[in-house]
């Protein structure tokens, strides 16, 4: 049954995060006999461990396993313990050289298993494709990951990652990239020449024949000589199943540092995430990552350590034995009172006093005129707007303002319309021609909330809305002309042209983005200016034809002799409607 398991069980990985380990631990020269022998050994070894629940350790057996001669069995196994543990990166690349360099061991049922789950795991990573204008080693999280130039991207598992590209004689290049599940990262790596350089050099006694790693990356075996940056760097040896714990070394400039190790028996491999992803970690004081490290310590008591600013640090022990992994995670607590959370909290806040100028445009400010607007003929409505604002600011950048106006917004509209006038059996029918000139305008006063967040260096995204209260007025100017059959009479609307008064109400939000120079700044702001409520009614009168000599005997009567009509002495002055307001601002903070 467990075999079976074994077999078709679901795993993410990539073979490159385990090489680093691999090549570590194959410094032995084996003959064929004797490693046949020994990966035959620790293969039955990893299965007695695997059937007792001690995958951890059948992990190690099948890996050793799997240096001395690989094959299926030795790798499918492994893959599962991969998977099993968690540890999803380091299991696909297992399960996919199942696929190809023993495609033939493992059977027909199994390919056809393993086949769509491959395309499942596949999905849960994400992919990292870095380019570099020099070669040189990739570490990603402490683990060296392989070469450049990489034939294909270099799978990962999602989160924020530490990436490192290494390169005798130049400057170190790291960064920290987000990595999410079904998408590739491209990165151009840029590596300086190094301007000044100190040297490393790694002896002692017993150290022959071990390979030397220098912040994650393989530089070659002991004795071991070379140029690094100056600086502080990690290093440790390895030779088979036996190295050293990460040691540091101050490189100085123009100086050689010596340093020397002590091999001793390694324990499984070790696993250590630390939240927040920034935080240092450091085992045995030693800084050896930020966020995440994995790797071999010696068999043993350890200390890891995490810290970050704003938060409580924490020491965790590590019981490191032969063969058991080791996996931990360690979560900081945030120091709530921190000055990292609240850095200027306790700064005055400043005043702000700012002006803009701008555009108005509206389809509409649906006043009884325009309500024709389907079958006339109707401009847009448009104006300007002049805004200014006093506010207080916090040091975060929420802000309590008040504000003063003056809106102005026109709009003209051709309509028509028709009555009839006389006997029923012998009506005239008579047609009107308006041309209705709108002007709202007014000043307004306003309260309201902004708040700014900052994108890079002196741009900031900014967010405010208001309510106002505006004082309009009102004007419809109508021009009129009165027609029956042929001829055309002169009219006119008894109070056209006359102001109404009256309140409204606004809502003012608007976004903007902000260039910050000193105490003073300018903005280039989106605002809308929507108007909550519906205008009085506007101050007209009767339509009125002016009938002069005009006879009205006859029939058709001419339009001079229709009666007032007073379709258009009720019509709203304007109602509710949104306007878009482009405006420049201008303004400083004391």
């Amino acid at each position: 049954m467990r075999g079976r398991h074994i077999f078709v069980g679901v795993a993410t990985c990539v073979l490159g995060a385990h090489s680093g380990t691999l090549q570590a631990q194959t410094l032995h020269v084996e003959t064929p006999a004797t490693s046949e022998s020994g990966a035959k050994e620790a293969f039955e070894r990893g299965t007695m461990l695997l059937e007792t629940g001690d995958v951890e350790g059948a992990l190690a057996s099948f890996l050793r396993s799997r240096e001395l001669l690989p094959n299926a069995k030795n790798t499918k196994n492994a893959a599962y313990c991969f998977y099993e543990l968690g540890r999803i990166d380091e299991a696909l690349p297992l399960y996919e050289e199942l696929l190809t360099r023993f495609v033939d061991d493992i059977g027909g049922d199994a390919r056809a298993s393993l086949a769509p789950r491959l395309q499942e795991l596949r999905r849960k990573l994400g992919s990292l494709d870095v380019a570099a204008n020099v070669d040189g080693t990739l570490v990603i999280d402490g683990r060296a990951r392989g070469s450049l130039p990489l034939l294909s991207p270099v799978r990962v598992v999602p989160g924020t990652r530490s990436v490192r590209v290494l390169r005798d004689g130049y400057e170190t290049f790291e960064t920290r990239v987000t990595i999410v599940a079904g998408q590739t990262v491209a990165l151009d790596a840029r590596l300086v020449p190094l301007a000044r350089v100190g040297r490393l050099r790694v002896e002692g006694p017993g150290l022959e024949g071990a390979e030397l790693f220098v912040d994650g990356a393989l530089v070659g075996d002991v004795p071991w000589e070379g140029n690094l940056a100056p600086g502080e760097h990690v290093a440790f040896v390895r030779r088979g199943d036996r190295g050293s714990a990460p040691f540091a070394v101050a490189v100085l400039e123009g100086r050689v540092a010596t340093r020397a190790a002590t091999l001793l028996p390694l324990g499984g491999d070790t696993s250590l995430q630390v939240e927040p992803p920034t935080a240092v970690l450091r085992i045995d004081g030693v800084r050896v990552a930020t966020g995440s490290w994995q790797g071999q310590l010696t068999v043993g008591q350890h200390t890891a350590e995490a810290q970050e600013e704003g938060y409580m640090s924490r020491t965790l022990a590590l019981a490191v034995e032969p063969g058991k992994a080791v996996r931990k995670t360690l979560s900081l607590e945030v120091i709530p009172d921190h000055p990292r959370w609240s850095p200027r909290s306790s700064a005055p806040g400043k005043i702000r006093v700012d002006a803009a100028v701008g555009l108005a445009i509206s389809p509409g400010l649906q006043s009884g005129a325009e309500a024709a607007c389907g079958s006339a003929q109707c401009s847009l409505a448009r104006g300007w707007v002049a805004f200014g604002r006093f506010g207080y600011v916090w040091p975060f950048d929420l802000s309590l303002e008040l504000g003063a106006g003056y809106l102005r917004l026109q709009r003209d509209v051709g309509r028509t319309f028709s009555s009839q006038f006389g006997d029923v059996d012998a009506a005239t029918s008579v047609a009107y021609r308006l041309d209705d000139a709108i002007r709202l305008s007014g000043p307004f006063v306003s309260a309201g909330v902004g708040y700014g967040h900052p994108v890079t260096g002196p741009l900031a995204l900014v967010g405010r809305v208001h309510l106002a209260a505006l004082y309009a007025t009102v004007t419809d100017a109508q021009h009129v002309v009165a027609s029956s059959a042929d001829a055309e009479a002169p009219a006119y609307v008894e109070g056209s042209g006359s102001p109404a008064h009256g309140f409204g109400l606004l809502l003012l939000p608007a976004v903007e983005a902000r260039f910050d120079v000193g105490r003073f700044y300018t903005a280039v702001e989106l605002g809308v200016v929507v108007s909550l409520l519906d205008g009085p009614d506007n101050a007209h009168g009767e339509l009125v034809i002016e009938r002069g000599a005009a006879t009205c005997d006859g029939y058709p009567a001419p339009a001079a002799c229709a009666p007032g009509d007073n379709t258009v002495s009720t019509e709203r002055s304007f109602g509710r409607f949104a306007a878009f307001a482009p405006a420049v601002r201008v303004g400083a903070q004391f």
